[in-house]
């Protein structure tokens, strides 16, 4: 006929397929390296798929400030554009693996510091609902105990 056609050898039998292939009978080379391909994370900052911003900061922030003046809010914006020069003054032209590893620790400091922060926030919280209801307990039961009322007026001398 017209058309021309080329076959492949099919695998023999003394040719095992390629690792993580299943016997397909003849050679499928695309396909092979597909599969070898399969559960490979690629194009990704990290091997557990996390993704990175490529904007820096100070960009970040000068779009921020292009937008708010969009939105009218034209003293904004200008704070937020001196914030987002500060930035820019800054950052190296060039994100370097290591300073995006240093960049990633002080963020890794700066949380854990929030959440220290907000639990002893949470603790101190506490700590005054019980009081409180102690006060209230010992108010309905006659009178305030000399510690509890040591207590109350510590806590709102300032």
């Amino acid at each position: 006929g017209p058309f021309i056609t080329s076959t492949t050898p099919a695998a023999t039998p003394t040719q095992a397929p390629p690792a993580g292939t299943q016997d397909r009978g003849p050679e499928t080379k695309g396909l092979d390296r597909l599969a070898a391909m399969q559960g490979t994370t690629m194009g990704s900052a990290s091997s557990l798929g996390q993704r990175r911003s490529l904007e820096s900061e100070g960009g970040r922030a000068m779009r921020m400030a292009r937008k708010l003046e969009r939105q009218g809010f034209s003293k904004a914006a200008e704070q937020m554009a001196l914030a987002g020069a500060q930035a820019k003054l800054s950052e190296p032209a060039l994100k370097t693996q290591a300073y995006r590893e240093k960049a990633a620790q002080m963020g890794a400091l700066a949380q854990s510091q929030t959440e220290a922060a907000e639990e002893e926030k949470r603790q101190t919280l506490a700590f005054l609902k019980r009081a409180r209801e102690q006060g209230s307990r010992e108010l309905d039961n006659g009178g305030l105990t000399p510690a509890t009322a040591t207590l109350f007026g510590s806590l709102y001398k300032k």
